[in-house]
């Protein structure tokens, strides 16, 4: 069966393989004549231009020639590659180019044959090999001589110095001529071939004092002149050397084979995506590796940083994908792979084994099991487009020059093939979908028309037919199917119009509602899409009952995306109101098949007097407070304004420098005191004091993060990042390594002072980590800080996310003697009736009821009550947030025993604390303790 692609290449479709370093050419073997070559063919061919080789008489070929070429017809039709050796005689100059030919279709049906020429490798590899193998012939012969009973008799030098002296031997058995052989079956073989009279030839591995080498065999029967005794007579020559040649030679045709099959699945596969996965396809295979994947290069639209992604990827059955993963998308290169860019852009490659890369590309590049990589440039129209990688992941794969230069050789091609294969796509699509809009739009237009040149005459009921049709049509182009709603194609005919509106009036106003269906897709999933469709048309009547104005226009964009177009407002609070009362007709269900359906959605609002200039940018941010609102807890609106998009980029800049800290925090510290500059992060603490003696008892680590050249970033702000990107398990446990190693530093300092302990909070990300426990052992152990002095704070809402794992997790921690406090007390589930359920020391009473205590009996009243109850369950108090004299009084009159705030001292950095315990720091200033 013919399987060669039915697709038609013309000389047009062509152009862009002219850029190539390899000769390419197309030869019609049907008719016997050159069809097409690119630049670099041409010199081969010693030929001007196109023209003039194309015009060259080719029926001189000899019958040889053209039954060999006619013979390759059916192997071409089945996808088939065949690989020839031809000489050309450029500029005079004799030269032999490996070409690989594969089928194609050109102009008129005919099959033609794609011809990619290798010249440069071939050349260079050629004469080293011939040399080689020249070289190889004239090795030393070994002579060995044995009895039929394989007991060795003689050896000539040769044969002794790679075997050793086996005539006095030690073994026992004196089978020395089958000892030989790896493959003990050999000798038996070769004994009974010249019982017979026969020689025995063969290419085998034997065992010699250097390790098992490749040998030439050749073994004979003879007898001895005098005795006529047989004898077995051996002559052997090492191969190993042109065995490993012959490999490569093998290995490098099989790479040759490999990139030309690949180029040739690029220009003849008309889907895109299929030809790149196939290319990448035959590329493994050929250069057995175990991953093969092209990275594309791009810039991010905010912060202009270089970053990659993976676009298409082929993977051996041996590892897993890793394209879906969302964290190898849009990589930052100074970030996870910082030289790569300049090296890429400048054409070079990457190659190596990865023990030997630099960190961070090490540290990277082993989280993804790669053993060994080569990365090769993709450059398109002289840009960096991106790159191709070949990973090793179960093997240190030494790639040699020969693979190197084919592989960079054939990038070039790729490049070339991927620009012509993008382009053809795109075309491919822009027509299909006119072609698709076309023939939709214009069925009931051809019926029309035909009805029209059947009739005699033109009638005036024709005619207005013809008109309702053309109605029809129009409509049908610029309105959903589903929900009869306009489309995004007149809602943005609309918004040009509002925009150069606005230009003219500027006292004009207009808003856009960029509307998205809350969890649609769970009913999509659990309902099926016919349900899912009739939602989308009721809520699509709904949104048209909220606006009967004239000066609307509800458009569906998409899926479960809508937009509302509100023209000639009177101010932009109208737009608010007009989402409210949205939110409050969706507070009604919707009656679907006897089923009650409740559905909400996220509003996100942009207005015209922001100052907009394309009906893109309106939509586009409209639709990142839309996710903001979501984001927030959906089923609310959001209103975009020049503050949040600097928000959100500041966010984003916020993030991005958090990453980058964090990532450095424990590499660079080494290298930050050397230089004696001021680390991003350092921990303050604020003092613990013991509210009946006024002795210091404690500190609470707190951690701060000032950026370089930036002032210090407030808690508030970078925290929630941490614990929303997960950065906060690494800083948590570096802060608490950090806490642990400067207690125990102030104990050897201060071993006379009074016992202190320090206080570390724990977030739910790492509470939740299976490994808390021993991290926590190995701080401890590399700090040697005993446990009693560590005291872990875990907030109510943590515990109770999960009760269960959490007393488990609790009991671990209360076994290795750590002390253990809830801390925020009241701003959780406030509620002391779970808390005899865990075995917790400490309670910590938040800083909102201490405030209040001056200002609401009801505030003191609790703050007494949580004290009396901690106490009854053993359990002592730590009051936060204590600001003044009078709030001190009543947390004595309590019995509270400890206590922090500003009130004693905000919290300060190391060398302040450490004053502190120098200084013996009391409070008798305040009062406390002063009558003991």
């Amino acid at each position: 069966m013919d399987k060669t692609s039915d697709l038609i290449f013309t000389r047009s479709d062509l152009a862009l393989l002219d850029i190539l370093r390899s000769p390419i050419w197309i030869f019609d073997i049907e008719q016997m004549k050159m069809w097409w070559a690119n630049q670099a063919a041409l010199s081969l061919w010693n030929a001007g231009s196109l023209e003039e080789l194309l015009n060259r008489d080719w029926s001189d070929f000899s019958e040889g020639t053209k039954t060999r070429l006619q013979g390759y017809l059916e192997e071409l039709k089945q996808e088939k590659t065949v690989i020839e050796q031809w000489t050309f005689y450029p500029k005079g100059r004799a030269l032999s180019v490996r070409c690989v030919c594969s089928g194609i279709r050109i102009e008129g049906g005919y099959l033609a044959m794609l011809i990619e020429g290798v010249t440069d490798v071939v050349e260079h590899i050629d004469s080293d090999t011939l040399r080689s193998i020249e070289a190889l012939r004239h090795t030393t012969l070994m002579v060995s001589l044995y009895t039929f009973d394989e007991m060795p008799l003689m050896q000539n030098p040769s044969a002794l110095r790679c075997y050793g002296d086996e005539k006095n031997a030690p073994q026992t058995d004196n089978k020395a001529f089958r000892r030989r052989f790896v493959d003990a079956s050999v000798a038996e073989q070769a004994i009974s071939c010249i019982a017979t009279g026969d020689v025995f030839s063969i290419e085998t591995q034997v065992n010699t004092l250097n390790g098992i080498r490749w040998h030439k065999v050749d073994v004979r029967r003879t007898n001895d002149s005098s005795t006529g005794v047989l004898m077995i007579l051996v002559n052997e020559k090492d191969i190993t050397d042109l065995q490993r040649m012959k490999l490569e030679l093998r290995q490098r045709d099989r790479l040759l084979e490999g990139v030309a099959k690949a180029t040739n699945q690029l220009l003849t596969i008309g889907d895109r995506n299929l030809g790149i996965n196939r290319a990448l396809e035959a590329l493994g295979r050929a250069t057995a590796v175990d991953r093969v994947y092209i990275v594309q290069y791009h810039i991010h639209p905010l912060t202009g940083e270089h970053l990659m992604s993976k676009r298409w990827e082929w993977l051996s059955q041996r590892v897993s994908v890793q394209i879906k993963k969302p964290k190898l998308q849009n990589l930052s290169y100074r970030a996870m792979l910082p030289s790569w860019y300049q090296n890429l852009a400048m054409g070079k490659p990457i190659i190596g084994l990865v023990r030997d890369f630099p960190s961070p590309e090490r540290e990277f590049l082993e989280s993804q099991d790669i053993r060994s990589i080569l990365v090769v440039p993709l450059r398109i129209e002289g840009q960096c487009w991106g790159f191709i990688g070949f990973d090793d992941c179960y093997k240190e794969h030494q790639w040699s020059e020969s693979e190197t230069s084919i592989l960079m050789g054939v990038a070039g091609s790729i490049s070339g093939a991927i620009a012509h294969s993008s382009a053809v796509a795109k075309l491919a699509k822009l027509n299909a979908d006119l072609e698709a809009i076309i023939e939709e739009r214009t069925a009931e237009l051809k019926v029309a028309n035909e009805q029209l040149r059947q009739e005699i005459c033109v009638s005036e009921t024709a005619v207005k037919h013809r008109q309702h049709i053309e109605k029809r049509l129009r409509h049908n182009a610029f309105h959903d199917a589903l929900t009869g709603l306009p489309n995004r194609a007149l809602l943005i005919e609309h918004l040009e119009r509002a925009l150069e509106r606005t230009k003219q009036h500027p006292e004009y106003l207009f808003a856009v509602l960029f509307l998205d269906l809350d969890r649609f897709k769970v009913v999509n999933d659990s309902m099926g899409h016919t349900i899912g469709d009739r939602l989308l048309i009721a809520f699509a009547q709904r949104l048209q009952h909220c606006l009967q104005e004239d000066n609307s226009l509800i458009a569906r964009l998409g899926g479960d995306e809508f937009a509302i177009l509100l023209e000639d407002i009177q101010e932009l609070s109208d737009a608010n109101r007009i989402a409210e009362q949205i939110h409050k007709q969706l507070t009604h269900p919707f009656l679907l098949d006897g089923q009650e359906i409740f559905t909400s959605v996220s509003i996100g609002i942009a207005l015209s007097s922001t100052g907009y200039n394309r009906p893109e940018e309106l939509l586009r941010d409209a639709d990142i407070v839309l996710y903001r609102a979501k984001a927030q807890g959906r089923s609310r609106y959001e209103v975009f304004d020049l503050a949040t998009h600097e928000r959100i980029v500041a966010l984003l800049k916020l993030e991005q420098d958090l990453q980058r800290a964090v990532q450095d925090l424990e590499a660079g510290q080494m290298a930050i005191w050397e230089l004696n500059l001021i680390p991003q992060f350092q921990l303050y603490y604020q003092p613990i004091v013991n509210l009946k003696t006024g002795q210091l008892v404690g500190f609470e680590a707190l951690v701060r993060w000032q950026p370089i050249e930036q002032e210090f970033i407030s808690p508030g702000e970078f925290i929630p990042i941490a614990e929303e990107t997960d950065l906060i398990v690494p800083l948590g446990a570096w802060v608490l390594r950090q806490a642990c190693l400067q207690l125990r530093t102030w104990q050897k300092q201060f071993p006379h002072a009074q016992p202190l302990t320090v206080s570390v909070n724990l977030s739910g990300r790492q509470f939740s980590q299976s490994d808390l426990v021993v991290q926590i052992d190995q701080i401890l152990q590399e700090t040697n800080l005993d446990g009693r002095a560590l005291k872990l704070e875990i907030t109510e809402t943590v515990i109770m996310a999960n009760p269960e794992l959490a007393a488990a997790m609790l009991l671990q921690l209360k076994r290795r003697n750590i002390q253990l406090c809830i801390d925020d007390f009241g701003t959780g589930y406030s509620s002391l009736s779970y808390l005899h359920r865990f075995p917790l020391d400490t309670l910590k009473i938040d800083q909102s009821f201490v405030r209040q205590m001056a200002v609401e009996a009801e505030h003191t009243e609790i703050v007494q009550t949580i004290v009396t109850l901690a106490h009854n369950l053993g359990m002592e108090v730590i009051a936060e947030g204590i600001e003044t004299q009078t709030q001190l009084e009543k947390l004595q009159g309590f019995n509270c025993e400890l206590g922090q705030g500003y009130l004693f001292s905000k919290p300060v950095d190391s060398r302040t604390a450490t004053q502190f315990i120098a200084q013996a720091w009391n409070l008798s200033h305040l009062g406390i303790g002063s009558g003991e």
